[in-house]
């Protein structure tokens, strides 16, 4: 549970919103920085988010039980996008939200692989891998 509340920073706070169907998700794609994609474009700001956090949850999910291969996975995910998480971080500490359909999908997504990151969250690694979601410039 921990775990979910360290993914919850991307969400930032809760709203009152009426629950959306997420969007399509493309696969993980380990290692390699996101890019603009159309689907996205509906956050605005917060669209290159949206894309990285599927990515996340695609990475958690396909590897599901392999505590070691989802670290190196998320490793993968967030080195290659560290100036996102950064930049998603100030955004957090300046007080921006994002918007009520995207925090709706995020949370759907979180609830999709609440099971793998529990049974990988006490895994050393992965914990140490998630802590990097709270880095700072």
């Amino acid at each position: 549970m921990r775990r979910a509340l360290l993914l919850m920073w991307l969400v930032g706070c809760a709203t009152d919103s009426a629950a959306t169907k997420p969007t399509a998700r493309p696969a993980a794609q380990q290692g390699e920085p996101m890019a603009a994609d159309s689907r996205y474009a509906q956050y605005g700001e917060f669209a290159e988010l949206a894309a990285f956090f599927d990515k996340f949850v695609d990475t958690i999910l396909a590897h599901k039980g392999d505590c070691e291969g989802m670290a190196r996975g998320l490793d993968g995910v967030i080195e290659a996008n560290l100036s996102l998480v950064i930049k998603t971080n100030a955004m957090k500490d300046a007080g921006k939200r994002v918007p009520p359909a995207l925090e709706e999908q995020m949370r759907n997504r979180i609830g999709e692989m609440m099971p793998a990151i529990q049974e990988c969250g006490t895994h050393p690694k992965v914990q140490d891998t998630l802590k990097r979601m709270e880095t700072r410039g």
